[in-house]
């Protein structure tokens, strides 16, 4: 899955960094949640001129199978929506 924070454009890298390393462990909090990884701007290759406030992180899943508190996807997205709400994102998405 893909969460996308878009973040004010006058957001210097440190409090960039920071503020993604704080959804990153509020993401890790979600016992659905196996892993994430985030990208702060644009790739290396410069085809999408992205700024640091663009916050891209990818979130592994847990497999359905690995415990009795797994809930469905739509179910874990409202209370990790509502959880990222806390953090200076213009709009945050979620894609598949």
């Amino acid at each position: 899955m893909l969460v996308r924070a878009t973040m004010p454009a006058s957001i210097s890298l440190p409090r960039a960094i920071e503020v993604s390393s704080q959804i990153e462990k509020t993401l890790r909090e979600f016992p659905e949640v196996e892993t994430v990884v985030a990208k702060i701007g644009r790739a290396e290759l410069g085809g999408d001129p992205e700024s640091v406030s663009n916050d891209e992180m990818y979130v592994r899943l847990k497999p359905k199978s690995s415990g009795p508190r797994q809930r469905r996807k739509m179910n874990w997205l409202m209370p990790c929506a509502a959880g990222l709400r806390a953090f200076p994102a213009s709009s945050t998405t979620f894609r598949r």
